[in-house]
């Protein structure tokens, strides 16, 4: 047994699955509107994960220097707020897992500089606990990994690939694909999943997954691909060398 830990790290919407128990750290100015209501999806959201709105007043700063110090002051806040998370909710008496998702490189230069400051502060601050292993996966590995959790195999000769019902391969796999991932998979049945179900129509229909719920999704597969990688290993060790082969 061990705790599990799994990370989709972003400047406006960092989401942290610990031992099933859901969080999103997200920019206050996208969890409330001008009058200070919760918007739509993160108040629906909120009956089911924990909401946690982040201070993102550095961008009133102007001048250059001061706005790169107080971004990193405020990246560190939520490392150090995450490295809280995870210590007040896994067991002490158990190893941790904790898998973090890499870095996108096909963003675009700016938002990726802020984004590798920030997930560089969580690794650092994360990886310095004690009885702690810190796997980190690529994109492509998330979204090969869930068609594995969710749909068959299909061989084709010495080669095995994963497709969805729509016949897309894992690693071409979107936004969208990550929530048919978690619906379409009958063994889970989380009070995250059956709210993902019940307003499937309603967010599928849209132009794209609202936040805080891809970010979350992501958080929540990785969680179901590691639950899994350790249920069937039944050994902390091999479970860590498996994931980091991937």
């Amino acid at each position: 047994m061990c705790n599990i830990v799994t990370i989709d790290p972003s400047i406006v919407s960092t989401a942290v699955t610990i031992n099933g128990k859901i969080f999103s750290l997200a920019s206050d100015s996208i969890v409330f509107t001008k009058t200070h209501k919760m918007k739509k999806w993160f108040d629906l959201s909120a009956e089911y994960c924990e909401i946690i709105p982040i201070n993102r007043d550095y961008d009133n700063h102007k001048k250059y220097q001061k706005l790169e110090i107080a971004k990193l002051e405020s990246y560190q806040k939520t490392a150090n707020l995450i490295r809280k998370l995870v210590d007040n909710h896994c067991d002490p008496k158990y190893n941790t897992l904790i898998l973090i998702e890499g870095y996108s490189y096909s963003s675009s230069v700016g938002p990726l500089i802020d984004l590798v400051t920030l997930g560089t502060l969580i690794r650092r601050t994360l990886s310095t606990r004690q009885d702690t292993e810190l796997v980190v996966l690529a994109p492509t590995s998330v979204k090969k990994l869930s068609a594995e959790l969710t749909y068959k195999p299909i061989i084709k000769g010495k080669k095995v690939e994963f497709r969805n019902k729509q016949g897309l391969s894992g690693g071409s796999f979107k936004k969208p694909d990550i929530y048919k991932v978690l619906i379409e998979n009958s063994n889970i049945d989380s009070e995250w999943v059956k709210f993902l179900r019940y307003h499937a129509d309603d967010i599928l229909d849209s132009k794209s997954i609202p936040k805080p719920i891809d970010d979350i999704n992501d958080s929540v597969v990785m969680f179901h691909i590691a639950e899994k990688t350790v249920k069937d290993n039944q050994d902390f060790e091999k479970t860590i060398r498996l994931l980091r082969e991937v």
